[in-house]
């Protein structure tokens, strides 16, 4: 399990018992310092596998020693070794919508503001409120961290990742606690505040502001069960469709300081007129290096789809063009992929009962007004309803609306399809039985 020579009995035990354990892996590859797309990836990896291995277990306590295990450090670090180091991207959204983390959870809210103990206390105690798993992803460039809360009726277990050793470790580590404070101190180590002074103090504000971080709030989806091979070219699409996604920022900021570049050695000369299409100007480029042009085309100068080509011949110019030429291609290429991507994602939808996002393969389609909501809001519907000998059982969401005068019903077919128990089952034919029944008065 570690470096330590416990049994994994023992751990659980002191994990239970409410004492901090911290596991360390040395003779790991770290990640470089300075790029913050790696930690991102990682510490959303990291959350990935922790929500699967928390599902495929019996209970909490059970998942807390494979949590534990070198192929939970193994997993995120694998994946970062597959991206191009000097790629990155600014945003944290950027990142997380993609499908190999858009399937696995999703965002819940988010949290702003200076990284101290009242910060993360406030933040440990709403995240308390919510009755599961629930992953506590903070960012702060370069650092990234996550606080995961393992959901337990015997008290809640937080376990804290950073892809960044901790003070005073020699390799990334995990710890596990269910003492708030501890955790609150844990995480106050990772991500400091920056020193200098205080709000309304001698720190001016850009200082600050730089110094805030983000939180990001996520909770697990319900999986679903793909083979090995989809699974890896899922992963694949998604950090190509990311390498894509930085390639392009990348340019961009190349552009930028080209046009900067440019600008600032012409000095004061009268700006240049900009072109009406950016792709007619690359068309233009392409045309002039050519050793001579077409009759049509010298025709066609004049017209409102052709460029006028700027006067001076400037190499900084072309580069910018040829560069803005790749992004659209790149651009174009992009959309592509990702269209054909979605394609091939399994469709979910939106229960209007909870509230929460399920498969299509898990939807009940109501009779007649085709209302669709989750499997276990119809059934808890259900057999409300029969134990109350209400009949006919109508569509939740057609009642909840008082202007419908036309609700949708449940019929014997879907209830058996629920599931509901033999007891309910024979309460439902009777019910459904009487409706046909014809009352008699007896003389005697």
């Amino acid at each position: 399990m570690a470096n330590d020579k416990r049994t994994t009995i023992d751990f659980v035990n002191d994990v239970r018992l409410g004492k901090e354990q911290t596991i360390a892996f040395t003779g790991i590859d770290l990640l470089p310092e300075r790029n913050p797309t790696l930690s991102t990836l990682a510490v959303l990896t990291f959350v990935r596998t922790a929500f699967a291995t928390l599902e495929k277990s019996e209970d909490s306590w059970a998942a807390i020693p494979q949590l534990a295990t070198r192929q939970t450090i193994d997993e995120p670090l694998a994946i970062c070794r597959r991206w191009r180091d000097h790629l990155h991207l600014d945003a944290f959204e950027d990142i997380f919508h993609v499908p190999i983390f858009e399937r696995s959870f999703r965002q819940v809210t988010t949290k702003f503001g200076r990284p101290n103990a009242m910060y993360f206390r406030e933040a440990l105690q709403d995240i308390l409120s919510i009755k599961s798993s629930v992953a506590f992803v903070t960012v702060r460039a370069p650092e990234c961290m996550v606080c995961l809360k393992i959901f337990d009726s015997e008290g809640d277990v937080f376990v804290i990742f950073s892809p960044r050793p901790a003070p005073g470790q020699n390799g990334l580590g995990i710890t596990f606690s269910k003492s708030v404070e501890l955790i609150v101190h844990r995480l106050c180590n990772i991500m400091p505040m920056e020193r200098g002074g205080t709000p309304g103090g001698s720190l001016n504000w850009q200082a600050r502001l730089l110094s805030n971080c983000t939180s990001y709030i996520f909770v697990p989806r319900p999986s679903v069960d793909v083979d090995d091979v989809l699974e890896e070219s899922i992963a694949y699409s998604s950090l190509s469709l990311l390498t894509m996604q930085a390639t392009r920022a990348d340019l961009q900021r190349q552009k930028h300081a080209l046009e900067e570049k440019d600008g600032s050695a012409r000095g004061f000369k009268e700006p240049r007129p900009a072109p009406r299409a950016v792709s007619r100007e690359a068309a233009w480029l392409s045309n002039r290096n050519k050793d001579h042009h077409s009759p049509a085309q010298q025709d066609d100068s004049d017209s409102d789809d052709f460029i006028i080509p700027p006067e001076d011949d400037d190499p900084d110019l072309k580069l910018v063009l040829e560069l803005q030429r790749t992004f659209d291609d790149e651009d174009r290429e992009l959309t592509s992929q990702r269209d054909a991507l979605m394609k091939t994602a399994q469709r979910h939808y939106h229960c209007e009962i909870c509230l929460d996002d399920f498969p299509e393969d898990d939807v009940v389609h109501i009779d007649k007004c085709e209302h669709k909501i989750c499997r276990d809001c119809a059934r808890n519907h259900v057999s409300t309803k029969i134990n109350e000998h209400r009949f006919p059982v109508l569509c939740p969401v057609c009642t909840a609306d008082p202007r419908n005068r036309d609700p949708g019903t449940i019929s014997g077919f879907l209830v058996q399809l629920l599931g509901v128990s033999e007891e309910q089952y024979q309460t439902w034919v009777e019910m459904e039985m009487a409706q046909f029944s014809v009352l008699i008065n007896c003389r005697k």
